[in-house]
């Protein structure tokens, strides 16, 4: 198959999104399928200057970017010529509410959009846009995803707010998970991050990792901290515009049990993982959360806001709270703090679940999705 993928960044672009669609690319170019994307020249914050290469078998196209709005879309209008002068047999748009989505109004073949359920809460996404949002939902919504073959959904709540808000028949969704590479269930060492930071092996470590954004709450997790003064919490995360507010919290807490460490590579973000007894994802706001994912992969008991995809996510297998409650996720940290049979009970059930979650089943489930769009 020839397959083509629409979404606003792309690799070498860092977040759970991007990953994920790079993993998928590069499992089914081994499969023998052409496969080609089309996205923005932004990475985040700045320009990739590489507007045309090959890796790992995929084509990649930059376009020019003229504006975005907000931290995820990105306005690249010759995306609408590129697409319509490519021989393809497929399309999968990712993203909603986003320009580009309009190209399924003017191309004929099969399609399919993943929206990665765009509902964050109008303290994140602010006034303006949230108006905004919901205009788009109310005028072109509909319209959009019934034009796809299938709106795939990334948790069985996704798909429910298809069903709800947009009244989608149960057939034209699909659930298509996001998992992790089947690498990552190798137990990483976990003494490099204590050797690394200076931590005692009796020392309980509670991580976090995410994008250093304020959407993904981790101020509530800094102001947890204070209360554990012999726990150490390390955060781990790409620069995304709120890092400064950050420090600026452990300074003003004077903290000297939080360690935040910026821009780590797959395998240091598994170490990291590894040496860690408790993660905690305190996001304001998730569709999916696959850092959970990469946490059970190494044997950690989870903490994690209970909004969005993300209770489905960690199913029994962790904790939940109240989202935007440091008085909550305080609670749950000094349960699992003050109990090590409870942490490695919630950490085996982890490594079970999250054997649900891997690429090689998520990869053919997807190539059965689009040989079906075709048909």
């Amino acid at each position: 198959m020839r397959i083509l993928y629409i979404t606003p960044y792309f690799y070498p672009v860092k977040g759970g999104a991007e990953n994920v669609l790079f993993h998928i690319a590069k499992e089914l170019v081994k499969k023998g399928h052409e496969v080609k994307v089309l996205t923005s020249d932004l990475d985040r914050d700045k320009r990739i200057q590489k507007k045309v290469e090959t890796i790992e078998g995929i084509k990649i196209k930059r376009l020019k970017t003229y504006f975005k709005l907000g931290n995820f879309v990105a306005f690249f209008p010759s995306v609408f010529k590129e697409a319509l002068n490519e021989d393809f047999d497929i399309v999968h748009i990712h993203g909603y509410r986003h320009p580009h989505n309009l190209l399924v109004f003017l191309i004929k073949k099969p399609k399919l959009i993943t929206a990665h359920w765009p509902e964050y809460p109008i303290k994140i996404r602010g006034l303006i846009l949230g108006i905004a949002a919901e205009l788009f939902d109310l005028i072109l919504g509909r319209a959009i995803l019934n034009s796809c073959k299938f709106v795939c959904a990334d948790t069985v709540p996704e798909a429910k707010w298809y069903q709800k808000k947009f009244n989608l028949s149960y057939n034209k969704i699909a659930l298509v998970p996001l998992a992790i590479p089947n690498e990552y269930l190798k137990i990483r060492n976990p003494s490099i991050f204590r050797k690394k930071l200076e931590i005692r092996n009796n020392e309980i470590i509670v991580s976090s990792l995410s994008r250093l954004h304020k959407s993904k709450g981790l101020d509530l997790l800094i102001k947890a901290a204070k209360y554990f003064p012999d726990v150490k919490f390390i955060i781990a995360g790409a620069n995304a515009g709120y890092e400064k507010e950050l420090f600026n919290l452990i300074s003003k807490l004077k903290l000297n049990n939080v360690t935040i460490i910026q821009n780590l590579n797959d395998e240091e973000k598994l170490q990291l993982l590894s040496s860690s007894d408790i993660f905690v994802h305190p996001s304001y706001y998730d569709a999916f959360g696959i850092s959970i994912l990469e946490a059970f992969s190494q044997n950690n008991a989870i903490i994690a806001s209970h909004t969005g995809g993300v209770p489905w996510v960690v199913g029994n297998s962790g904790f939940t709270f109240k989202v935007g409650s440091v008085k909550d996720l305080k609670s749950k940290l000094e349960i699992l703090i003050n109990n090590k049979r409870l942490r490695l009970n919630l950490a085996e059930k982890g490594r079970k679940r999250v054997k649900n979650f891997i690429w090689g089943k998520a990869v053919e489930n997807q190539e059965i999705l689009y040989k079906k769009s075709i048909k």
